[in-house]
């Protein structure tokens, strides 16, 4: 009689470990299929601003956003220069 109660929690650990190994597979799963597709979207859009992709109507919207995040990382990245150039200057003329 004692062996049902133990089988039981027994049979609840293993399901549980079952589980947790499933959603770590599954967030792995999900991670490597977020980077294919970062991968596929950057593929595409080189394609395309080189005009070997025609462009779906559909996806003007997503195209303008893209480009338009684009246009705002370079100038960021062209700001955080500027201000690197400018402290470097600066400990220099001290």
């Amino acid at each position: 009689m004692a062996h049902k109660p133990i089988h039981r929690i027994r049979n609840a650990l293993v399901r549980s470990s079952q589980v947790a190994k499933l959603k770590l597979d599954a967030t792995f799963l999900r991670r490597q299929r977020d980077n294919l597709l970062m991968e596929l979207g950057e593929a595409a859009l080189t394609l395309l601003d080189a005009g070997e992709l025609a462009a779906h109507p559909a996806l003007a919207t997503l195209l303008s956003d893209a480009r338009a995040l684009e246009e705002r990382l370079e100038e960021a990245l062209r700001q955080i220069d500027e201000i690197h150039r400018e402290v470097e200057g600066a400990a220099l003329a001290k």
